[in-house]
């Protein structure tokens, strides 16, 4: 099972290449191109043109850094190209990584909650998408640890203007979390 590039070449051969790829590995995405060409008529050439980039960083990368490095990289490559155009790169949010801690007595329980409302224990993947930031403020305000609950799958399309969730999904994820709720009394200690 290989990942195509886009323009037909695969870049991966392995199934767990490709999944190391998509969860423990930087990447970046282009999420959505727009221009002044709004009637799309063939041949006009757009006065201006925007791109939606999305960065996926992994923990000890610094998101201000990651920011320099592209900013720095864009307007390398845009100046050698020579033209009288102008590039603008905004950054419209940023956030630093989180990664939960997986020996704590709240994922233990959280891991117990998800085998027994699906029937199977979780396979744990390196994706919070974009609420790590959120839930590294929450733990590091609160002092108190947290937990993603996944409710959705990745054919979800997060974040698109098709984004969806199937509501079996849904109301599994609303088990897990009353199953949690439920254990958490029992857990012992809350520090």
């Amino acid at each position: 099972a290989g990942e195509e590039d886009g323009g037909g070449v695969r870049r991966f051969e392995d199934g767990a290449a490709l999944l190391t790829a998509r969860w423990a590995e930087p990447s970046l995405s282009i999420s959505g191109v727009e221009s002044t060409n709004a009637s799309h008529a063939f041949r006009k050439i757009p006065r201006a043109a925007a791109a939606r980039v999305s960065l996926h960083f992994v923990p000890d990368q610094d998101s201000e850094q990651l920011m320099t490095a592209v900013r720095e990289h864009l307007r390398a490559r845009f100046a050698a190209r020579g033209n009288h155009n102008r590039l603008d790169v905004v950054f419209r949010q940023a956030s630093q990584w989180w990664l939960g801690d997986t020996s704590s007595w709240l994922f233990r329980i959280a891991e117990r909650a998800v085998e027994d409302v699906w029937g199977e224990r979780p396979l744990l993947v390196r994706e919070g998408g974009s609420y790590g930031g959120i839930t590294r403020f929450l733990e590091q305000t609160l002092g108190a640890p947290a937990i993603h609950i996944p409710m959705g799958q990745s054919s979800d399309g997060a974040h698109l203007a098709n984004e969806r969730i199937r509501l079996h999904n849904l109301r599994q994820g609303c088990r897990v979390l009353q199953r949690l709720f439920g254990l958490i009394p029992s857990a012992g200690s809350l520090a």
